[in-house]
């Protein structure tokens, strides 16, 4: 058996790269040229071209920024080694890669090789490097990037527009691999937003709130250990490894597809001028889209059910035990202004979904699988914070906390309260006819529980008196304790997505 090698390579700086700015062009653009990177740029540089490279039992892993592939030739390997990083960088100014190699002797590869190789990724990173086109210091340079500037553009509206290398790549990549995954074949170009406003106006000249959703795997980490411990063979773990790649890349874009065309079905998207969704990311287990912020919940929602559905379907092939059940995930949304810095707004999705993990995680379904769920919050200030931060100074009055969730696709407790569906419940009693007087108390109830607990109490008691029976029944309002649940309430959620629905406000 003949010496291999295993090549490895992550893409550094995704994220600053892709929100370096807040145009969605650019946005768009910058995602569309990382997911190049691992599948047509890589294959070009093999001499292969994507159909070979989606076909090639060598390749491992060509997806989310990593590339894992064997090599049976040294001197192909050491080409590529030496050859991919520039090809990277000019492709993509600003994004860096990561690269390590295995030597495997005379046999396949292991779990140990591929842990090994993951070790020398991360030993990787934290090596500098010298980026390109840093320019002298007497030069101009865009006002977005600080980077040299190598045109200027005249734009409508703007004036004139400094453009950099990195500006330049995003704003000329028009391959819109992503899109075609999210809204599959019916995408047109033409309906595609490049501008903020144009996913929100589809809802009104004055709606101006935007929703960035961020959905990430479960336990994927514990996930690949156990595939492992199974596979067997190390030529079985090998394909497996592989196969298991492919069907979650598969399983996540089949999940988003089937989510966008219920919602699009649901809300009569069709006829709308722009799509009210931009995907960003799409790949492996990850999910991050732009969409008009009264759509969120709905499509995370069928998301998260969706990509259980699709797992279990895909993985049936692979033979796994431990992936029988298919996976589960966790979502973040965070809504926002359309002026509000994007970044953040990001950042902050990122840390909600994180928090739903860590909350579901001592809620374990009886699959061994941490139960799908998402947090939201709506950004309401100024102010740039940690999602703790947030709590501990928006989110808690009196000692309530406000933040019920995560919110549960199945629910974890008998009453069922912390599902979605629950959700959706409530929210519906506000459409009924005395929904909006029901709606103005709660409001003053939080503005007094931020002040005093007695009086806000006070103020529930009212409520239940003068209220409409049905209602108070429908909300379970009742008593005070009746919207508390271990110290925290739902209701400040309520609000939050009645005021998306009907404006921000």
């Amino acid at each position: 058996m003949s010496t291999k090698f295993l090549y490895g390579a992550s893409v550094q700086g995704i994220q600053g790269f892709i929100f370096q700015t807040n145009a969605l062009r650019e946005i768009a653009g910058a995602s569309e040229l990382v997911e190049q990177i691992c599948t047509s740029r890589f294959a070009q540089a093999l001499g292969k071209n994507i159909t070979d490279l989606s076909e090639d039992r060598k390749a491992m892993v060509t997806a989310a920024g990593n590339i894992k592939y064997v090599f049976e030739n040294e001197d192909d390997c050491k080409k590529l080694v030496r050859e991919f990083p520039k090809v990277v960088m000019e492709f993509a100014p600003g994004i860096t890669l990561s690269q390590a190699v295995i030597r495997i002797d005379d046999r396949e590869v292991s779990p140990t090789d591929v842990n090994e190789l993951e070790k020398r990724l991360r030993t990787q990173r934290n090596n500098p490097y010298n980026p390109i086109g840093l320019g002298l210091m007497a030069i101009n340079r865009s006002r977005k990037s600080g980077l040299p500037t190598i045109r200027i553009d005249n734009e409508i509206n703007k004036g004139k527009s400094h453009i950099d290398e990195s500006l330049n790549a995003k704003k000329g990549n028009m391959i819109n691999r992503i899109c075609k995954a999210f809204f599959g074949d019916q995408f047109q170009l033409k309906k595609l937003p490049f501008e903020m406003e144009d996913i929100t106006k589809s809802k009104g000249a004055n709606y101006s709130w935007l929703a960035i959703i961020h959905a990430d795997g479960n336990d994927m980490g514990a996930m690949i250990h156990k595939i492992a411990q199974e596979s067997g063979t190390t030529l079985n773990y090998q394909n497996i490894f592989r196969d298991f790649s492919l069907a979650l890349d598969k399983s996540t874009k089949e999940a988003a597809y089937a989510a966008y065309a219920e919602i699009a079905e649901k809300y009569k998207l069709d006829t709308s001028e722009k799509y009210a969704f931009r995907p960003v990311v799409i790949g492996g287990d990850d999910l991050t889209v732009i969409c008009r912020a009264d759509l969120a919940v709905d499509f995370t929602q069928l998301f998260l059910i969706k990509f259980e559905e699709k797992t279990v379907d895909n993985f049936k092939g692979l033979q796994i035990k431990a992936l029988q059940n298919g996976l589960t995930a966790c979502a973040g949304i965070a809504f926002i202004k359309d002026t509000y810095p994007f970044h953040y707004g990001y950042h902050l999705a990122e840390e909600l979904c994180g928090h739903a993990k860590k909350e579901a995680k001592g809620k374990m379904q009886n699959n061994g699988l941490k139960p799908s769920c998402l947090m939201f919050h709506k950004v309401l200030d100024s102010f740039v914070e940690s999602y703790p931060e947030i709590i501990k100074r928006e989110l808690t009055a009196s000692g309530i906390r406000l933040d019920f969730g995560p919110y549960y696709i199945h629910g974890t407790d008998t009453n069922k309260i912390d599902t979605l569906d629950t959700l959706n419940i409530f929210i519906n009693e506000f459409d009924k006819n005395d929904g909006n007087a029901v709606k103005s108390n709660l409001r003053q109830w939080l503005s007094d529980l931020y002040k005093d607990k007695e009086q806000s109490e006070q103020k529930m008691e009212r409520l239940i008196s003068i209220g409409k029976k049905e209602r108070i029944q429908g909300l379970k309002l009742a008593s005070n304790k009746g919207i508390i649940a271990n110290s925290k309430s739902p209701v400040f959620d309520w609000l939050t997505l009645i005021s998306i629905k009907e404006g921000g406000n």
